[in-house]
């Protein structure tokens, strides 16, 4: 449940247990000042953060990719899948193995 406490014209806002979230952002604090735009409705308390998005992943597997392949060697394999298969699903295999090791060496989530 959020606490409410009036501030002059502003409305302060508690969480009692958790946090508050501005709903539609990204925003989460366990108190805040309420813009006079803003009502009641534009928050919710959450019991916990969600975890970090983790926005690294992409240009790992990229860099991971790119020990072996350039991007105009990758592409030329994409584009003779069908002409030569062995040469793509090696491809494809190390394509999920850069996967794999980009999501462990992903940060862990903070405690």
């Amino acid at each position: 449940m959020i606490q409410t406490k009036p501030m002059g014209y502003l409305t302060k806002l508690t969480a009692t247990e958790g946090y508050l979230h501005l709903n539609g952002t990204s925003t989460y604090c366990r108190s805040t000042v309420m813009l006079p735009s803003q009502t009641l409705d534009d928050y919710e308390e959450v019991a916990e953060l969600p975890a970090p998005v983790d926005t690294d992943y992409p240009n790992r597997v990229e860099r991971l990719l790119r020990e072996r392949y350039t991007l105009s060697e990758e592409l030329a394999v994409q584009r003779q899948r069908e002409s030569k298969p062995e040469e793509f699903a090696a491809y494809f295999a190390y394509a999920e193995e850069c996967k794999r090791r980009a999501k462990e060496a992903a940060p862990l989530p903070e405690a």
